[in-house]
């Protein structure tokens, strides 16, 4: 006689790298691993139609009107998250006009991350050593972003994600931002947040089961690498925005891991940027003036 075997229920996940890093911990999670095949797709054409019995779904979504993949028929469930971003702690982010690729060691270049300060500076012929006093001056621009405003415009937005995705990952990261570092980049959780996301898709998924509920995704993260999933690259906090908002985590010790070969200080990348930036626009020619300070 034949013997049939019976599908596992499978734990799907799609979206970005943020999905990707919550994937393989999840995989590593016992209670997890335990009923669920853990699927990534990071995007939709590759989503089966039929989805085992027991199945569930959890969905990241980019931003609010963005189509939504078609369901495998047979789900569960189907929880939705957001794209976690932080854009407050890098008022100066912005496209970097002078980062070229350079396959294979930098594909998306030495510098992915712009900083609209600096690159104005730049662009204007200012020499780096002026663009450096500037940068680090004791008082922050009038001409500069408004921290307060930006401030309102993010607890506003967190807020908003709180009432569409029901996870309260928005109000934590308003609680916490100060006293724990959650992002390394604008659009890079820490560890220490995904696994926040991580547990709190899961007491979702499965109120009240004791064994979900005591899935230790912090200790998961730990022992995946020396450094956190995202962190290949990390971005310096301007020392005057980290004063702002009293960021007890950022000290003068604080080091930014630059793609795994060193540990950079906020001005060691700072000259680092502008020794690349400064060379690129050699060849690309500049505008001529400086902007305020």
């Amino acid at each position: 006689m034949k013997q049939t075997t019976t599908e596992r229920a499978t734990l799907y996940v799609t979206g970005n790298v943020q999905s990707a890093a919550i994937a393989q911990v999840l995989r590593h999670l016992p209670p997890v691993a335990e009923r669920f095949d853990v699927a990534y797709h990071d995007g939709v054409s590759d989503l089966p139609k039929q989805a085992p019995k027991g199945s569930i779904w959890f969905e990241q979504i980019a931003a609010e009107g963005d189509a939504s993949p078609t369901a495998p028929a047979g789900l569960a469930k189907r929880i939705a998250f957001p794209t976690l971003t932080l854009g407050m702690l890098w008022p100066f982010n912005s496209i970097n006009p002078y980062n070229e690729p350079e396959p294979p060691e930098f594909p998306y270049g030495r510098f992915p991350y712009g900083d609209s300060f600096m690159q104005a500076c730049i662009a204007a012929g200012a020499h780096p050593a002026t663009i450096v006093q500037l940068y680090f001056g004791t008082a922050w621009s009038p001409s500069w972003p408004d921290l307060d405003a930006l401030f309102k415009k993010e607890s506003a937005r967190l807020t908003a994600l709180d009432a569409r995705f029901r996870l309260g990952i928005g109000s934590y990261i308003l609680k916490h931002f100060r006293r724990q570092r959650l992002f390394l980049t604008v659009q890079s959780p820490s560890d220490l947040l995904l696994a926040e996301l991580t547990t709190r898709l899961l007491a979702t998924a499965f109120p009240g089961d004791s064994a979900m509920a005591a899935a230790n995704a912090p200790g998961v993260i730990s022992s995946l690498g020396p450094r956190d999933c995202l962190g290949v690259l990390a971005i310096p906090v301007h020392h005057l925005v980290a004063r702002h908002f009293e960021l007890t985590w950022l000290t003068p010790r604080t080091r930014y891991n630059y793609f795994d070969r060193e540990l950079l200080t906020d001005r060691e990348y700072c000259n680092r940027f502008l020794e690349a930036a400064t060379e690129a626009a050699g060849r690309k020619g500049t505008p001529e003036r400086i902007p305020s300070r």
